[in-house]
C-alpha cells in the first residue's frame, strides 16, 4: 500500500545505480546495476557486482601499537622519530603508525588498564614524565576512554611542548570524539538527516583538531601523516582544493602513500575532476589498495 510505496521511494534514495555517475550522489551506498556485467579475474577483488560499497576517505593515520592485518601486503610506514622512541624502549610495546586501527581483544584490553596503572605509578618516580603521559593517553585511547585521552595529551603537552606525536594523536583522539558523539546522536536518523547533522558540527571543533596537526607539522614537517590527517579534516569541512593541497605534500614526501592517492583521488571527483581523480585512484590500487578499481569502474566515463 501507501506505506510500502513510501518505504521503497526513500530506499531508492538512499541508494544509486553504479551506472549513476552523478558526483551529488557519490556519498550514497553503490548498489550493482544491469550496466556492471564485466567480472574481475582477480579473487581478492571478487565480483563487483556483489559488493555494496560505501564510497569514503580512508580513515586517519594515527600512532598506536596495532595494526589490522588482512590478506593484501600493506605497506609498513616509518619515521625517523617513531623509531629513535622504539629504541628508546619507554613505551610498553612498539609504536606504529596506521590508519587500518585493529580492535582490542580482551587479553590487550587488560593489559592495557593494568598499564595505566603502571604508568601513573611512574610520575611519582621520574622528572621527564611526558613521554609517560603520551604512553598513558594512548593506553586511554585503546580501551576507548578518549576523554582521558585528551587529558593526557595535553598534560604531555604542558611538560614537553616539543612532543609533537602529542599533538598528532591528540588530534585523531578528538575527531574520534567528534565521530562518537554523532554516532550516538543519529542512532535513529536517517542518511540523509545524518548528512544534514554533519553538516552542523560546530567549525570550532575542527578548527582545535587542524590547530594541533599544524603545530605537529611545525615540529616534524617531515611526517607525511600530519599533512595527509589535515587534508582529511579539510574534506570534511568540504574545503576541497586545500585539502587537495595537503595531499599534495603528503605524496611528495611519501610517494608510496597509498591512502593519500586515494584520498586525493576521491576529492578530486567531489570536484567534478574525475580524470585527475580516477588516476589517483588507479595509483592507489597499484600501492595495494584495490577498493580502489571498484571506484575507478563507477566514475570512469
Amino acid at each position: 500500500g501507501a506505506t510500502a510505496a513510501k518505504d521503497s521511494l526513500q530506499q531508492d534514495e538512499k541508494v544509486r545505480k553504479s551506472s549513476d555517475k552523478s558526483v551529488h550522489k557519490y556519498n550514497r551506498v553503490v548498489v550493482a546495476d544491469d550496466s556492471n556485467d564485466k567480472k574481475y579475474v582477480s579473487t581478492y577483488r571478487g565480483k563487483v557486482q556483489n559488493r555494496n560499497i560505501y564510497v569514503a576517505l580512508q580513515p586517519l593515520f594515527v600512532l598506536t601499537y596495532y595494526r589490522k592485518g588482512d590478506d593484501v601486503s600493506r605497506a609498513i610506514h616509518y619515521h625517523r622519530y617513531v623509531e629513535q622512541i622504539n629504541r628508546r624502549r619507554q613505551l610498553p610495546a612498539e609504536l606504529l603508525i596506521t590508519s587500518a586501527e585493529q580492535p582490542l581483544d580482551e587479553e590487550q584490553i587488560a593489559f592495557h588498564f593494568k598499564d595505566i596503572d603502571e604508568q601513573t605509578a611512574r610520575f611519582a618516580d621520574d622528572e621527564g614524565t611526558a613521554i609517560y603521559r603520551f604512553a598513558r593517553g594512548l593506553d586511554f585511547y585503546l580501551v576507548q576512554d578518549l576523554d582521558e585521552a585528551v587529558d593526557d595529551y595535553t598534560q604531555s603537552l604542558v611538560e614537553d611542548g616539543g612532543l609533537w606525536i602529542a599533538y598528532f594523536n591528540r588530534a585523531v583522539a578528538m575527531y574520534k570524539q567528534i565521530e562518537l558523539e554523532r554516532a550516538v546522536a543519529n542512532t535513529d536518523l536517517s542518511v540523509e538527516e545524518q548528512q544534514a547533522g554533519s553538516a552542523s558540527i560546530r567549525l570550532s571543533e575542527f578548527q582545535v583538531i587542524l590547530s594541533d596537526i599544524n603545530k605537529a607539522i611545525d615540529l616534524a614537517p617531515d611526517f607525511a601523516y600530519s599533512y595527509y590527517n589535515r587534508g582529511n579534516i579539510l574534506s570534511h569541512l568540504k574545503d576541497y582544493r586545500a585539502a587537495i593541497v595537503s595531499y599534495d605534500e603528503a605524496i611528495r614526501l611519501d610517494a608510496s602513500l597509498a591512502e593519500a592517492y586515494y584520498n586525493r583521488g576521491l576529492t578530486y571527483i567531489y570536484i567534478g575532476e574525475n580524470q585527475k581523480g580516477i588516476a589517483d585512484l588507479s595509483k592507489a590500487g597499484e600501492l595495494g589498495l584495490y577498493g580502489a578499481y571498484n571506484l575507478i569502474k563507477r566514475f570512469s566515463e
